[in-house]
Formats: C-alpha cells, sequence, structure tokens
C-alpha cells in the first residue's frame, strides 16, 4: 500500500492528487471490518509498505487493525516480485497492489487498484470464485 496517514508524519505535498495514491486508511478499514469472513474463507491479512516498522506500529494501533503490517524499507520485495512501486517526492513507495497467496505461491495480483474503499469486495469475491 502506498502510505497509511499518520498523525506523527507529514504527508507528501499534493498527496491527494497523486493518482492512487489516496485511501490507505478506508482499504484497511474494510480490510478490519471484514476479517471474520476473510478468517472464515481461511485466508490471513498482512498489510505490506515501505514505511518503517514504528510508523506502521502508530497506524495498527491507532486504527486498532487485527492484522499485522510487513516492513519493507528496503524495497526487497519490490524487486523480487517485481511489485509497482512510485516516486513521490524523496520518497519510493508502493502502488496499490492486493496479493493473494496461497502457499507461497501468488495466486492473484489485483492491479491496479481501482477503488481501495472496495478492494476487499472484490478480494472477498475471487477467494469464494476460486476456492
Amino acid at each position: 500500500m502506498p502510505r497509511p496517514s499518520s498523525p506523527l508524519y507529514s504527508t507528501p505535498k499534493n498527496w491527494d492528487k497523486i493518482p492512487g495514491a489516496k485511501g490507505c486508511t478506508i482499504q484497511l478499514k474494510n480490510y478490519k471490518d471484514n476479517i471474520d469472513e476473510f478468517t472464515r474463507l481461511g485466508y490471513t491479512i498482512y498489510g505490506l509498505s515501505v514505511q518503517s516498522l514504528q510508523y506502521l506500529t502508530e497506524v495498527q494501533q491507532r486504527l486498532e487493525l487485527p492484522f499485522d503490517f510487513l516492513s519493507d524499507e528496503e524495497l526487497k520485495l519490490a524487486s523480487l516480485l517485481n511489485l509497482p512501486t512510485m516516486q513521490i517526492e524523496n520518497l519510493t513507495l508502493y502502488k496499490r497492489v492486493t496479493l493473494i497467496i496461497e502457499k507461497n505461491i501468488i495466486s492473484k495480483a489485483f492491479y491496479p487498484v481501482i477503488s481501495p474503499a472496495k478492494n476487499f469486495i472484490d478480494t472477498i469475491e475471487w477467494i469464494k470464485d476460486n476456492i
């Protein structure tokens, strides 16, 4: 995910005007609100971001998220998995992508994610159609 907002860190200039940047918080909240459905289907949710573990821990605690984040500050997964990134100011961030991973294999990649608010619906529907 590009960059969930945090009151402890400044937001890059013109963040809301960058296509695909806005929407992390609502996306996280929707996954939180639907975690029981993912669990029932046998899936575990993780957030992936380039922000520091400290940054992500603040977001997780403030939003009371029942899932963990993976911090990839060095962008190791970006190169290993060829994940899409974007440059904003002096930052390299992940573009919004949702991966469904089964038995260590990426079964589905949702990219681009057009509607962060509805991404959880697409993910649940894909899982139900492909179990």
